[in-house]
């Protein structure tokens, strides 16, 4: 009975601190969805100053990449700078983009102490020192998401379920005014993580995307009966199906760590992925091959 009180005990305590971990994300990118929105107004005022656009007018998109580039965030104040010795800013209008410069300085300060408690919180978490770690674009942030939501999926008696609550599923739709049956919130850190697989390449999960992105495009070009509509359409379902495969990886090493019953791996027992490695396979490779 001792035994399980204390079990009873340090599970409300454990929700505990997952519940601070994501107050401190979702900290983390409020902060910096202002910094960002913040330096993208800033740096189109200080574009239009030094081309002589007016605010009114429409700017080029196909130089867009190269006015990135030109005026990333660290370089706007050797900008702002060069513009009021060239006279194209008055003095008051440079005192408060100085401001905006040490106020922006401040935030990108606060996303970093945010971010810092999030990895005191999930440091010792074994799903993080077992697999998230070891997984190329997952974080500290993404990992208390993931913790918070899904716990060790404990609700979980196959990979669908998660899919489901995270909106991955057909029939997951949106109809205002009506019960979704999916977490919004969740389907949005989905596709960041999504996002983030693609951007960094990430090896396992990158490859399924191209190679699903290929596949509809294809249906698309045949004129299939179930083609996706449009390519961007091509693009949410390789999307969906490489977050899908790194869900099942999550419910899989979860269960394992915990000791839980689970399913047989959905990857290659469902999918008939033969040549695609089990998670637990795969991450004993991965760890092997480092020094």
């Amino acid at each position: 009975m001792k035994k399980s009180k204390t079990k009873a005990k340090k599970e409300p305590r454990k929700k505990f601190l997952l519940e601070l971990g994501t107050i401190f994300t979702g900290g983390f990118y409020e902060f910096q969805k202002a910094r960002i929105k913040a330096y993208n107004r800033v740096r189109n005022i200080i574009f239009r100053k030094a081309t002589g656009l007016e605010l009114s007018q429409v700017q080029d998109k196909k130089k867009e990449k190269e006015y990135l580039k030109e005026y990333a965030d660290k370089e706007l104040q050797k900008h702002a700078n060069k513009l009021e010795k060239q006279g194209k800013l008055t003095a008051q209008e440079k005192k408060f983009l100085d401001k905006m410069f040490t106020l922006l300085e401040d935030v990108e300060k606060k996303e970093s102490e945010y971010k810092k408690e999030v990895e005191k919180i999930i440091m010792n978490e074994p799903i993080w020192t077992g697999f998230l770690q070891h997984i190329k674009g997952i974080g500290p942030l993404i990992t208390a998401m993931l913790l918070y939501y899904f716990g060790y999926c404990e609700k979980a008696e196959y990979p669908s379920n998660l899919w489901s609550f995270a909106g991955l599923t057909p029939n997951s739709k949106y109809v205002k005014g009506e019960s979704s049956g999916f977490n919004k919130n969740l389907r949005m850190y989905c596709w960041r993580i999504s996002d983030s697989f693609i951007k960094q390449r990430t090896p396992r999960y990158r490859p399924i995307y191209d190679a699903e992105k290929a596949r509809q495009l294809k249906l698309i070009e045949n004129k299939a009966e179930n083609a996706p509509t449009r390519p961007g359409h091509a693009e949410k379902r390789a999307r969906r199906k490489m977050v899908k495969f790194f869900l099942s990886d999550l419910y899989r090493v979860c269960k394992h760590l915990t000791g839980q019953p689970q399913s047989k791996p959905f990857v290659i027992d469902k999918l008939k992925h033969h040549h695609f490695d089990d998670i637990l396979v795969y991450l004993k490779k991965l760890k092997a091959r480092k020094p």
